[in-house]
Parts: structure tokens; C-alpha cells; sequence
């Protein structure tokens, strides 16, 4: 049984080998039986699945591959239609007012400038 934190110590001394594993597309078990068997580490299944787990984290926080596009998120129906005036309502007395009105029927389209 190896010392608290160790683990993390080894996952990061192959933390090279593991990335290239996984970019090949090898299963996080082969990944851990093969790292095993040739001694590079001694920690549980487990506790590798949380380290590789967090290594992905982190290389994801840091590097996006090139290959990765973000794109817009896909519009809702809702947001295709034509939306006509929202209505609001008045401030009567620090609360608001349950009348409510369209944009057009509170302004008649001049602008004046309030005087001095």
C-alpha cells in the first residue's frame, strides 16, 4: 500500500504517457494495467481513475485541442419569430403598476429635451 499522496506523485511522473495513451484512444484500464505491470506505478485502479480524470481536467482547462470548434448555441423556436413589443408596466407608489402597456402606446416618437 503506498503513502498518502504518493499516488499523485506517480500519475504525474507519467502523466506524459498517459495523455499519449489516451490521444491513441486507449481505455483508462489497459492504460492502468499496462502502466502496472511495468512498474511505472503502484496505486489502485481507483485511485488512477481519479487521477487520470483530473489530468484530463486540467488539460482541458489549459490547452483546447485545435481540433475543437466552439460553436453558437442552436436558436429555440421562440427566438425565430418576430417579437412584437414587450410590454411594461408603471411605478405607481415604489411598486408596479399591474397595467401594462406596449412600447408604442407610452411614447408618441418625439424626442424633447426637458427644459432649464
Amino acid at each position: 500500500m503506498l503513502e498518502w499522496g504518493m499516488g499523485r506523485v506517480e500519475a504525474l511522473a507519467v502523466q506524459t504517457e498517459i495523455l499519449a495513451l489516451l490521444d491513441q484512444g486507449y481505455p483508462v484500464s489497459q492504460i492502468h494495467r499496462k502502466l502496472q505491470k511495468t512498474g511505472q506505478i503502484k496505486m489502485g485502479r481507483a485511485a488512477f481513475y481519479q487521477h487520470v480524470a483530473k489530468i484530463k481536467r486540467d488539460r482541458l482547462r489549459t490547452d483546447a485541442p485545435a481540433t475543437s470548434v466552439r460553436r453558437p448555441a442552436a436558436k429555440s423556436k421562440t427566438q425565430d419569430k418576430t417579437e412584437t413589443a414587450k410590454p411594461v408596466g408603471s411605478f405607481v407608489e415604489g411598486r408596479l403598476d399591474p397595467v401594462k402597456q406596449s412600447f408604442e402606446d407610452t411614447w408618441d416618437g418625439n424626442i424633447t429635451s426637458p427644459e432649464s
